[in-house]
């Protein structure tokens, strides 16, 4: 418009001497819109800019409240880990996570509880080899931690709907055998009727030799045993050696039953766990044994080693759950490691609150999910010799009734620590 205005005014004033004192009337009109738009375009300049800046500061704050809201859901791995089971699931296909409610997980409960089985050796007082002794302890939360709730000797092991105690029987001659009973047909104090120790000393004597028996594994319904045999006359340096996977009710049944040996030995094969093993062990020997992060399989090879010895080769199978019913690590090593470097071994909970990090001198309990892990973590002392043949694991209401049955069936006896 103000172009329009400039070109007529201009054709106007080329048309020659100007009437009535230089003006008429129609260009006295155009001259004052003129002057009228010139008053007006200052206003307008100053709205445009006024414009701009708000435009300017609403792109800035787009800008900012889209680095909050990044910086504010991004998050590290470890701080994933702290995150409850439920949380980890709303991470989305976009590659970024919800926030969770801090103090709904400052006030998260721990849902698992465990029994925790060790085997220390000594060596043996009366003779060759090592004499072993058990005890197990239930790992539970109280007052918002993992506190041993309850301790004993004996490994405490859950078989179906009821408990079973194992114990460490030795006789007069250095022997000593494991034997295993309902908990609640031991006694008030976990103790093995003395018939049963008198039967087993009898049985090593008639058979001339000494047994020695250590436990390797226990779990669910089966165990693992190592036994050593010193036949009657034969030189103590050069023991002979069988490893046996037994129900736990054959414990029962080897105190009246076999005469010890390896012909008549009660044991479990390893193709009746596995049916489709084809590459399974000759014979029927075989042993579940540790290793870092899961129970392993091993069995002996038929030609013997160096000084008589078998060597005994790991077995590359998933053991079933009629085994073990939970064997798997829900933590990477490097997030153990991160965790506590002297760990060399974990058992992680089916429910993913608690791990048992597993150093040479202790057990740390760490409830890994929870923001606070670090305050609520509990730290068992090991023996030297101490080693793990148990962790069975509860969840939510079994834990309770697991505190009821181990505060009945754990009783230290007289000389324990």
């Amino acid at each position: 418009m103000d172009d329009r205005l400039d070109r007529e005014l201009k054709e106007d004033l080329a048309r020659g001497p100007l009437v009535r004192d230089g003006f008429d009337e129609r260009l006295r009109r155009r001259i004052e819109e003129r002057l009228d738009s010139a008053r007006r375009s200052p206003r307008r300049m100053l709205l445009s800019a006024a414009g701009y800046a708000a435009a300017g500061m609403l792109a800035i704050a787009a800008v900012w409240m889209g680095v909050w809201r990044f910086a504010g859901t991004e998050r590290h791995p470890a701080d994933e880990l702290a995150l409850p089971v439920h949380e980890q699931a709303a991470v989305s296909g976009q590659g970024y996570y919800t926030i969770p409610d801090r103090q709904a997980l400052m006030n998260a409960g721990i849902r698992s509880a465990f029994l925790i089985g060790l085997r220390r050796d000594e060596p043996n007082p009366e003779g060759a080899g090592v004499i072993s002794e058990y005890r197990t302890m239930l790992i539970a939360e109280r007052d918002g931690m993992p506190q041993v709730v309850a301790e004993g000797s004996g490994i405490l092991m859950p078989y179906g709907q009821e408990f079973w105690l194992i114990r460490a029987v030795r006789d007069g001659a250095g022997g000593q055998r494991l034997i295993a009973a309902p908990a609640e047909m031991s006694g008030a104090a976990g103790g093995v009727p003395a018939e049963s120790a008198g039967g087993e000393e009898a049985r090593d004597a008639a058979s001339g030799g000494v047994i020695q028996e250590q436990l390797l594994f226990a779990g669910n319904r089966y165990v693992s045993v190592r036994q050593v045999t010193w036949s009657a006359g034969a030189d103590l340096s050069a023991p002979q050696e069988r490893l046996w996977v037994k129900n736990v009710e054959m414990l029962v049944a080897d105190l009246s039953g076999s005469d010890g040996t390896s012909a008549e030995e009660s044991n479990v094969a390893l193709f009746e766990l596995i049916p489709d093993e084809a590459a399974g062990p000759v014979g029927e020997e075989w042993a579940i044994i540790r290793e870092p992060g899961r129970w392993a399989v091993r069995y002996p090879e038929e030609s013997e080693g160096t000084e008589g010895r078998r060597i005994w080769r790991a077995l590359p199978v998933t053991l079933p759950p009629a085994v073990v019913s939970h064997d798997r690590l829900d933590l990477g090593w490097d997030e153990i490691a991160a965790m506590d470097p002297l760990a060399r071994d974990a058992y992680t909970s089916p429910a993913g609150d608690l791990a048992a990090l597993v150093r040479s001198d202790a057990v740390r309990v760490v409830p890994y999910r929870l923001p606070d892990a670090a305050m609520r973590t509990l730290t068992v002392p090991l023996e030297e010799s101490e080693t793990i043949v148990m962790v069975q694991w509860a969840l939510d209401q079994y834990v309770e009734a697991w505190k009821r049955q181990a505060a009945l069936w754990l009783k230290p006896e007289s000389g324990d620590r």
